[in-house]
């Protein structure tokens, strides 16, 4: 590659041409975000380490959003994950979906149960093969997150696409019917190529309900943990509410007539 093609993308991921020319900027930082090993012959190691450092000191922020492209289908529009987590913060998380061990911060520490959910998440929820990802950077870095949102587009003309963010912690429904919560929200990189991807706890409908609350009950099913992708998330916020001494309970009250 040219020496001076080799300048101006330096310059380009710099941002030094960001007010001349911000629509080129933000195409060819777009494109390094998610094809990173397109620029190996562009840059030095040393620049490419210092973008890295320089991207995940900005996701230490707070609210700031990593947008994730490969993770959207048309039902899931602009995708991102939302204040990184600290990988030693991780040190001490423990779960099931990983043998009760603590999650992996590097793709080399995944577990054999913790790759299969992995692979069955990419093949379900992302269309891959049921073998992908066969390959895999050993030492890469597994990021977490606190948050996850995605656009669900307009109903119908006129309108603007809606907004889901969800928090650790919170129930979702995903895969049509079922009901979770998040364990955990993280990005697992292939080559260059990332997905979105949250650890989940399913609660089974029991169809008893709580004689005073008059609302149903659910059962966390703590030793069946689930990963899925972004794209099995329902574009909906199901109100699930944890009460001491009973447990989850699905609140089914119509809101709006309170």
């Amino acid at each position: 590659m040219k020496l001076n093609t080799q300048l101006t993308l330096r310059l380009v991921l710099r941002n030094a041409f960001r007010r001349d020319d911000p629509e080129l900027t933000n195409d060819i930082q777009t494109l390094y975000k998610q094809c990173p090993t397109l620029f190996k012959r562009a840059l030095a190691r040393s620049d490419r380490n210092e973008l890295e450092q320089e991207a995940d000191a900005m996701l230490d922020q707070d609210e700031f959003e990593l947008d994730v492209p490969p993770s959207a289908n048309e039902s899931h529009q602009d995708p991102s994950i939302i204040n990184k987590i600290p990988s030693k913060e991780m040190a001490n998380s423990t779960h099931f979906i990983q043998g009760d061990s603590p999650m992996p911060v590097r793709a080399e520490q995944l577990s054999e149960h913790f790759l299969q959910q992995l692979r069955s998440a990419y093949h379900r929820d992302y269309g891959k093969a049921s073998y992908w990802p066969s390959y895999y950077e050993k030492k890469k870095m597994v990021q977490y997150a606190r948050k996850v949102g995605f656009n669900r587009p307009p109903m119908s003309p006129g309108e603007d696409p809606e907004r889901f963010v969800f928090s650790k912690g919170d129930s979702i429904a995903y895969h049509d019917n079922q009901i979770g919560i998040i364990d955990h929200i993280f990005l697992f990189d292939v080559y260059g190529e990332r997905h979105i991807f949250l650890v989940i706890t399913p609660l089974e409908r029991t169809g008893e309900r709580d004689s005073i609350l008059d609302l149903e009950i659910m059962e966390e099913q703590e030793d069946a943990p689930i990963m899925i992708g972004i794209t099995a998330i329902n574009p909906t916020r199901p109100y699930v509410i944890y009460v001491p001494g009973i447990g989850h309970v699905l609140n089914d009250w119509n809101i709006k007539l309170l």
